[in-house]
């Protein structure tokens, strides 16, 4: 009875032995079931597929096409493809970051030359009507200024346009010196209108303006040196005389001289420089 349970428990054992090795081939089936499932489903199916009759012969034929392609497949595509596609992702994601900053600029460029184009014009339009009415005050005629390129203002040029008299109008560059001079004059002290200077220096402005001129001109500069100290050199009596201090320099026996005049005072004073 001993031997018989001895051996009744050694084909016990076995057969614990096979059903182990049964479940492992089991398993190890249920896995290559599942992976085949798997590869089913990456080609679109979603359950097994029915046996045929020549489904051996033709899997057969499929391992054997297979080990003839694979030996000149790059195994290493697949991840050659990865790296790429992250490549591409990331500089896909750096390009739209890139043009988002470069339609930030254009449109912050847009801006700045929107309101640069608004100052401008509205200095312009300013200038434009000060001119106007200081180049009539000293010449009784007409005087204004002209865009070249109203649509692109800074692409082109200002034309300084004068009609003095019943004279034609003209563009600065076809006037005469005196007439020159009156305009520039007038364009300067116009731009002070806009962005005002505490010291103004004339150098002979009035070399070329007849008597009249010269004495509209000396009378304007007087009224419009409340606002700015104004200095001139001249030979005219005129601005002299309306003037609220004169320094004259001479030469006298090799030596330079300087003759200090203020009106109000009625005083001269000579001094040697």
């Amino acid at each position: 009875m001993k031997e018989e349970r001895d051996a009744v428990g050694r084909s016990i054992s076995n057969a614990e032995k096979e059903l182990f090795s049964l479940r492992a081939t089991i398993a190890s089936a249920e896995e290559k079931i599942e992976e085949a499932l798997g590869s089913l489903r990456i080609l679109g199916y979603n359950g097994l597929l029915e046996a045929f009759d020549a489904s051996e012969s033709l899997l057969s034929e499929l391992e054997k096409e297979y080990g003839t392609v694979v030996s000149s497949l790059n195994r290493g595509a697949e991840k050659q493809y990865g790296e790429m596609y992250q490549n591409y992702k990331s500089l896909s994601v750096r390009h739209n970051e890139l043009e988002k900053e470069r339609n930030s600029i254009v449109g912050f460029i847009k801006s700045v030359e929107a309101e640069k184009k608004t100052v401008f014009m509205a200095a312009f339009a300013k200038i434009r009507e000060e001119f106007g009415f200081i180049f009539k005050r000293l010449t009784d005629g007409e005087a204004w200024l002209e865009l070249e390129d109203e649509e692109e203002v800074f692409s082109g040029g200002i034309l300084l346009m004068a009609r003095f008299g019943l004279k034609p109008a003209w563009e600065s560059l076809s006037l005469s010196g005196g007439e020159k001079a009156v305009s520039g004059v007038a364009l300067i002290i116009a731009m002070q209108s806009v962005q005002p200077h505490p010291f103004y220096l004339f150098d002979e402005i009035d070399s070329h303006l007849d008597a009249i001129n010269s004495a509209n001109l000396a009378q304007f500069l007087k009224e419009r040196s409340t606002a700015a100290q104004i200095v001139t050199i001249t030979l005219r009596d005129v601005f002299i005389a309306r003037s609220d201090m004169t320094y004259g320099v001479y030469s006298a026996g090799g030596i330079s001289r300087y003759v200090h005049y203020k009106p109000a005072a009625a005083e001269v004073s000579v001094k040697r420089g």
